[in-house]
């Protein structure tokens, strides 16, 4: 049994605060593994994960077809049971389902508003690799969701300390229920393609959509979603690669979560109210 704060705040138990996420066919079947976590905002709970997890393309490399394959996500959290005020149990695993689509196929979730051609039915996001979808409440969902406060409105300088907060292959850090295996990086470089900031160790498949956390004076904050790997030889040295230079700098990349938020239209309260 374990004493829960009434105040919802990322300074209490970040590790309750990213899940893990399955997407799903048309029949419920499995088609991935990757990760997500939840922002409490004045009109509802909105999950947040990056664009390539729930449709399944990488947003630079568009198929010339699209079809929709992940009809819907699954996210598995910690069993959380109300014992008395203040007080909850917590451990195991609860998992709720959610569409991506609506009866008429049209895309629940949203996105940035600057977007580029589009194969079918398929709006492709210009910049910024995330989504926002708004989602119904289940039990303890606001102790396990950050709220807009807890966004950075500051990026990280060079040097600073980052930590991923994700599920690598699907792993979990606990027999208890999900839980987040956090992993440090440093920034490496804060404009990569003038809207991606680097870091200097790149997470594994199943961490994409995972926030990105700073601790400053003991308090932590999102400052990103993670997206994916870099391989800078790649760029330069394609025709080398393989036995003689093979993956030799794996570099990590995250979006801005307030820049992307402002590029989906949303306004921060605390911007509006320093109006």
């Amino acid at each position: 049994m374990s004493r829960i704060p009434t105040i919802q705040h990322a300074n209490f138990y970040p590790e309750m605060k990213s899940f893990y996420i399955t997407r799903l066919d048309k029949d419920g079947l499995l088609i991935s593994r990757a990760t997500a976590f939840g922002i409490k905002e004045s009109d509802g709970y909105y999950l947040y994960t990056c664009w390539h997890v729930i449709t399944g393309v990488d947003p630079r490399q568009i198929p010339p077809i699209y079809s929709i394959t992940r009809k819907s996500i699954r996210i598995h959290a910690r069993e959380y049971t109300e014992r008395a005020p203040g007080v909850a149990a917590i451990g195991g695993e609860q998992a709720h389902d959610f569409d991506l689509y609506d009866p008429h196929g049209a895309p629940k979730w949203q996105q940035e508003i600057n977007h580029d051609n589009e194969p079918g039915n398929i709006v492709i996001p210009k910049l910024y690799d995330v989504v926002r979808l708004r989602i119904k409440s289940f039990p303890g969902i606001d102790h396990m969701f950050y709220i807009e406060e807890d966004i950075s409105m500051d990026m990280a300088s060079i040097g600073e300390d980052v930590y991923i907060a994700g599920f690598p292959f699907g792993f979990s850090g606990s027999n208890y229920g999900p839980a987040p295996i956090f992993l440090k990086r440093s920034i490496a470089s804060l404009s990569y393609e003038g809207h991606r900031a680097l870091i200097d160790g790149a997470g594994v498949i199943g961490m994409s959509g995972s926030p990105v956390l700073i601790r400053r004076d003991s308090k932590w904050s999102i400052i990103g979603i993670y997206g994916g790997d870099v391989y800078p030889e790649h760029k330069y040295y394609s025709d080398r690669i393989g036995e003689q230079f093979g993956s030799k700098l794996p570099l990590g990349y995250f979006f801005n979560l307030y820049a992307a938020r402002s590029f989906m239209g949303i306004k921060d309260r605390r911007w509006s109210k320093n109006l």
